[in-house]
């Protein structure tokens, strides 16, 4: 997904985190940080209360506001839809090959 994502944005969508906290708080940026925190749960992953309290503050955006003049052609309605569906956080619901 991230690679797709790189190809079809041509750029970098995730910001790179200076430790493992950071790099979530970043991941949230884009993604938002209820599913984040969700996933964390269903995984009985504990997340500290500071932790939990940043990450519902991340709203996400939506992956048609990384489309712009530059890489507009990549990014056709069948290309979005199948990288929304790359990028879901839990990977029980992640599309497969299969």
């Amino acid at each position: 997904g991230l690679t797709f994502s790189i190809m079809l944005f041509k750029s970098v969508v995730f910001e790179y985190g200076e430790d493992d906290h950071e790099q979530l708080f970043k991941i949230a940026n884009v993604v938002g940080g209820k599913g984040l925190i969700n996933y964390a749960n269903s995984l009985n992953v504990q997340l500290d209360e500071k932790t939990i309290d940043t990450l519902n503050e991340k709203k996400g955006v939506d992956w048609e506001s990384f489309i712009n003049e530059k890489n507009e052609s990549n990014c056709s309605e069948e290309a979005i839809d199948l990288l929304k569906k790359m990028m879901v956080i839990d990977h029980r619901n992640r599309i497969t090959a299969d």
